[in-house]
């Protein structure tokens, strides 16, 4: 009898359960009509909504008809742990769905996750913006996870689901995005932001205010800041990308569903701005955009 063989043969042995999707919020869908039936789903009360593409998160929420309930967040964009263990403590059995807003990991995640399974809860993840942070450490340590291909590649679409267990009658996906060096694209991105975090420390702190200068284990998908008010906001906005500068201003719009009472969700909402530290840009063009900010910022305080 062989003891050990001259070559892998477990085809199964340390895979993840991997399904392809059209894209994130199919699969999120996908997961709710899966483990959702009689149960509420607990989301944070950062969402956005645009008019073009609609809500990622709220939308498979909404169209499945589950009973949801919203937790706070801080006024940085953390998880306000009391108010989540509450809304978990009264609903124990839940669905948890738990957002890497721009790539980063709550400070609380391990205590968040650790008291949602005594609750017995259902743990979703969000890796939208956080592909690369997950496989940084790859753990499945949750029930489902679900990624955004063209948030992170130079795709036009694409969902990926990673499940706790395998999932019958779907589609596994055939790895394609593994021909990308993911340790270089987060090595570029982690050194893209820490040039920018360098860089952005030295201009109109009375204007901007970082808000995630403590990588920990992320690998972020933007430069996230916060503007000292929604007119600097929104002049940047369009300032910046006249000049060819790519900013956004992800969750610029919350749903309708969360109400005036989630005052740090709204505020942050108003005032975000997200800079571009993706794979395709190089040192010397985050300082022209650092620069060119500067001169913005400048001439927005000329004209009040």
């Amino acid at each position: 009898m062989i003891k050990i063989t001259n070559k892998p043969k477990m085809i199964k042995n340390h895979t993840f359960n991997l399904y392809s999707f059209p894209a994130a919020r199919e699969a999120f869908a996908k997961v709710i009509s899966i483990a959702g039936t009689g149960k509420k789903i607990l989301l944070p009360g950062f969402i956005g909504f645009s008019v073009r593409e609609g809500s990622g998160i709220f939308d498979p929420v909404r169209n499945s008809g589950i009973d949801y309930e919203f937790y706070k967040m801080d006024g940085v964009l953390h998880i306000q742990l009391d108010s989540l263990k509450e809304s978990i403590s009264r609903n124990p059995g839940s669905i948890l769905l738990i957002v890497h807003y721009w790539g980063f990991v709550d400070p609380a995640y391990n205590e968040i996750k650790e008291f949602a399974r005594e609750k017995k809860c259902i743990i979703v993840e969000d890796f939208a913006h956080g592909l690369f942070t997950f496989f940084k450490t790859p753990t499945v340590d949750f029930d489902y996870g679900f990624f955004s291909l063209h948030k992170m590649f130079a795709y036009d679409a694409g969902g990926v689901l990673i499940a706790g267990s395998e999932i019958e009658s779907l589609n596994t996906y055939d790895l394609a995005f593994f021909r990308y060096n993911l340790q270089e694209i987060s090595r570029i991105r982690l050194a893209n932001y820490s040039h920018l975090l360098e860089k952005l420390k030295a201009i109109h702190p009375n204007k901007i205010t970082l808000l995630r200068d403590n990588i920990g284990r992320s690998v972020p998908q933007t430069f996230p800041i916060l503007l000292s008010d929604n007119h600097l906001k929104d002049y940047l906005y369009f300032k910046m990308n006249e000049a060819g500068f790519g900013v956004v201003s992800l969750y610029h719009q919350l749903i309708a569903e969360v109400d005036n009472t989630f005052i740090h969700e709204h505020n942050i909402s108003s005032r975000i701005l997200n800079l571009p530290i993706h794979q395709d840009v190089l040192l010397n063009d985050l300082d022209d955009m650092v620069k060119f900010l500067d001169l913005a910022c400048t001439e927005y305080e000329s004209r009040l």
